[in-house]
C-alpha cells in the first residue's frame, strides 16, 4: 500500500512528463500495487468464508449426518443395505435416493436453514406422528383409512384403471398413456415432482404437489440435505392419491445430458422400489425454461427406452399434462414414436 502511495506521489507532485520511461515505469508499478492488493484482499475474504462454512454445525437428525458419523466411507451407495430383502415375512428396504453417495452437506446458510431448522422442530399432532411415523416401505400397502382424521387431497381421484393406454395392442405402448390434468389426480403408486435443489417446496407443480399432501411432505423433505440435478429422491406422498413422490431436480435451461439423466433416475429408482406405476409431470418446461417440443421427445425417448430394456418392470407410465399444449406435445411425440419404432415382440 505504501508503494502504491509513493508511485502516486511520484506521478503528481514530482510533475513527471507524461509519456516518458519513467511515468510509464510509475504507472505500470502503481497498477501492479493496486492488482497485489487486490489479491490479498480477495485472499481473506476467501479465508474468512471457508471458515465461517466449516464452522457451520449440520442440520440436527439428518439421515446424512447419521450415516456419516457410524458408516465408514467405501465410496458406494450408503442405501445399499436397503436393497437387501429382510427375514422372512419382512419388507425389503427401500431405496430412497438414486445417487451413487447420499448428498453431502454444504453448510446451507439464510432463509432456506432456518426454514429447514423450524420444520424439524415443529411439534406434530398425534394423528401427525403416527402417520409419520409409518416405514417408508409399508407406505404402499397401508390402510391410509385407518388414521382417524386422515383424508385424501383429491375427492375424486385417477385410477389406473380409468387411464387409456395409447395403444392396447403395443407391446410397449400399452404400458403408456397420457393424462390431461394435474399430476395431484392420479392414483398410482408414485408420481414425479418437479422439486428444486432444496427439495422444501417451490411454485408449479412443486408447489401444487406439497399443497396436496400436507405439511408432512416438507417435515420428510427436511431430513436430508436436498437433492442434485438429474437426480432423484423418494418420500411417502402422504395426502396424495399417489403413495411415493419421486422428486427430481431438472436442469436450467436446455440441457439434454441433465435432463435425460432425470427420467432414468425416475425411472432406475421406481423399479428398484417395486412401484409398479409412475405418473409424470414435465419437468424443467415451466419456469426453468426448457423448451417444450424437445423436453417431450427426452421424455418419451427415455421412457420408452426403459421399458424395452425391463419390459416387465411397470404396469403403466402416465405422462400428466396439466396444459393443452403440452398434452398436444406429448400426442405428437408418440404418434411419431408409433410410426416408426420397433414393437418388443418383432424387433423390427
Amino acid at each position: 500500500m505504501n508503494s502504491l502511495c509513493v508511485s502516486y506521489r511520484l506521478c503528481t507532485e514530482t510533475m513527471v512528463p507524461p509519456h516518458t520511461p519513467t511515468f510509464c515505469l510509475c504507472l505500470i508499478h502503481c497498477r501492479l500495487c493496486a492488482y497485489l492488493f487486490w489479491l490479498a484482499k480477495e485472499a481473506i475474504y476467501i479465508h474468512i468464508y471457508t471458515y465461517m462454512k466449516e464452522s457451520t454445525p449440520p442440520v440436527e437428525g439428518t439421515p446424512e449426518q447419521t450415516t456419516a458419523a457410524t458408516t465408514p466411507s467405501t465410496g458406494k451407495d450408503c442405501n445399499c443395505a436397503m436393497e437387501e430383502v429382510g427375514k422372512e415375512g419382512q419388507l425389503a428396504k427401500f431405496v430412497t435416493y438414486s445417487t451413487s453417495e447420499p448428498a453431502k452437506l454444504s453448510g446451507e446458510a439464510g432463509r432456506r436453514s432456518r426454514f429447514r431448522a423450524s420444520v424439524l422442530e415443529a411439534t406434530l399432532s398425534p394423528l401427525e406422528k403416527a402417520i409419520f411415523d409409518v416405514p417408508i416401505e409399508e407406505w404402499l400397502t397401508v390402510d391410509r383409512s385407518k388414521f382417524s382424521g386422515w383424508r385424501c387431497a383429491v375427492p375424486h381421484p385417477v385410477t389406473a384403471d380409468e387411464l387409456k393406454p395409447v395403444d392396447s395392442s403395443h407391446d410397449i405402448l400399452r404400458h403408456v398413456a397420457l393424462y390431461n390434468g394435474p399430476v395431484t389426480d392420479l392414483q398410482l403408486d408414485s408420481i414425479v415432482n418437479a422439486a428444486n435443489k432444496t427439495c422444501l417446496g417451490g411454485k408449479g407443480v412443486d408447489g401444487a404437489i406439497h399443497a396436496a399432501a400436507g405439511p408432512l411432505l416438507v417435515r420428510e423433505c427436511a431430513t436430508f440435505n436436498g437433492c442434485d440435478t438429474g437426480q432423484c429422491r423418494l418420500t411417502k406422498g402422504y395426502n396424495l392419491p399417489a403413495r411415493y413422490v419421486l422428486h427430481t431436480v431438472g436442469p436450467i435451461g436446455e440441457r439434454p445430458e441433465e435432463l435425460r439423466s432425470c427420467y432414468r433416475s425416475i425411472l432406475s429408482l421406481a423399479h428398484r422400489n417395486r412401484l409398479r406405476s409412475i405418473g409424470f409431470c414435465c419437468v424443467s418446461t415451466g419456469v426453468y425454461g426448457y423448451p417444450l417440443i424437445p423436453a417431450t421427445r427426452i421424455a418419451v425417448d427415455e421412457t420408452i427406452e426403459y421399458l424395452k430394456q425391463h419390459f416387465s418392470a411397470f404396469d403403466l407410465c402416465c405422462f400428466a399434462c396439466f396444459k393443452l399444449e403440452e398434452y398436444n406435445a406429448y400426442t405428437d411425440c408418440l404418434r411419431a414414436w408409433l410410426g416408426t419404432g420397433p414393437t418388443a415382440s418383432t424387433g423390427q
